[in-house]
């Protein structure tokens, strides 16, 4: 999949969808439903066959997802939740 179809389908899980805001695997659930994937597989389905339904990786989601944010910052989601989890982040990483 394009980056940019991938960022217009983002953008538009963000607009109506505020919890895929502030989580990623909400939101790259959202991103595979929007795909036509039943989502409702487990998930060792899904990561074994990524490449016959062609799913955008985890990463991909990502950075489109920051790129969607930087043209639109009011898509970010929580902030204070955010930089929480980056200081427990920061703190795990140190031990």
């Amino acid at each position: 999949m394009k980056l940019n179809v991938l960022q217009r389908v983002i953008e538009e899980i963000l607009e109506r969808d505020i919890e895929s805001r502030n989580d990623n695997f909400i939101l790259t659930n959202e991103v595979y439903k929007a795909l036509g994937i039943d989502t409702n597989n487990n998930m060792a389905f899904l990561l074994r066959n990524h490449a016959f339904y062609k799913l955008p990786s985890f990463e991909s989601i990502a950075r489109a997802r920051r790129k969607v944010v930087k043209k639109k910052p009011y898509l970010n989601g929580n902030e204070v939740k955010r930089e929480e989890m980056e200081l427990e982040y920061r703190e795990y990483s140190r031990t």
